[in-house]
């Protein structure tokens, strides 16, 4: 699967009605179930989503972190 993900942040933070539409309802979405299933979901979707923001914005943060844990406990 073929995804152009500049297309997909271009349409969603250009200011056009749609990707101030899609940004509305997600950011609803997530705050419903937020409401819903408490502070512990909270949690594990933060926890998620720096490193997924993580992992895309630093990408070789975690591998080399990865390698520095990995010659530590050798050592």
């Amino acid at each position: 699967m073929d995804v152009d993900m500049d297309q997909i942040w271009n349409t969603i933070f250009s200011g056009e009605p749609t990707g101030i539409i899609i940004l509305i309802v997600t950011g609803l979405i997530v705050f419903y179930v937020i409401y819903r299933l408490g502070k512990v979901f909270l949690l594990l979707v933060t926890l998620i989503t720096l490193a997924i923001v993580g992992y895309v914005f630093f990408p070789g943060l975690f591998d080399s972190a990865l390698e520095w844990f990995r010659n530590d406990q050798t050592k």
